[in-house]
C-alpha cells in the first residue's frame, strides 16, 4: 500500500483518478482550450462529489471518529471548486486560469496526502486493537 493509501483500493483509485483529471485540466489551461477546460472542470467537480460521498460512506461504516470534520472538509473543498469554476467563467486572463487550475489540483492532492493518511492510520490501529 502507498503512503497515501487509505486501505480501500476503490477509494485510492478514485483519488488517483481525481489527481489525473486535475493534471489534464492544467494541461488544457496551458493550451488555452476553453471548451476543454470547462468540460474538465465540470467533470472534476462531479467526480469529486461522487468520491466524497463514497469516502464518507466508508468512513461512517468504519465508525471513524473524525467523520464530521472530514465531511466538513469535503463541503469546503466543493465550495472552493465551485468558486474557482465560477471565477474561471468570468475571466479571460491566462494567469488567472493557471491560478484556478493549480488551486483545484492542490485541493485534490492535499486531501489525498493529509486526511486520508490519518484515516489509514485509524484503520490500522483499529485492526490491531481488534485482534
Amino acid at each position: 500500500m502507498e503512503a497515501t493509501g487509505s486501505g480501500s483500493p476503490e477509494v485510492d483509485d478514485e483519488d488517483q483518478a481525481l489527481g489525473a483529471l486535475a493534471n489534464k485540466l492544467n494541461q488544457a489551461i496551458a493550451c488555452g482550450n476553453e471548451a476543454e477546460i470547462q468540460r474538465l472542470m465540470n467533470q472534476l467537480l462531479a467526480d469529486a462529489r461522487m468520491h466524497f460521498a463514497h469516502e464518507e460512506r466508508m468512513l461512517c461504516d468504519a465508525a471513524y471518529p473524525r467523520l464530521k470534520g472530514h465531511a466538513a472538509l469535503h463541503i469546503q473543498m466543493r465550495a472552493e471548486m465551485e468558486h474557482a469554476m465560477e471565477e474561471f467563467g468570468h475571466t479571460r486572463l491566462q494567469a488567472l486560469w493557471n491560478e484556478y487550475g493549480l488551486l483545484l489540483e492542490q485541493l485534490v492532492t492535499e486531501h489525498a496526502m493529509q486526511e486520508r493518511v490519518t484515516f489509514r492510520d485509524f484503520v490500522q490501529s483499529k485492526s490491531i486493537s481488534d485482534s
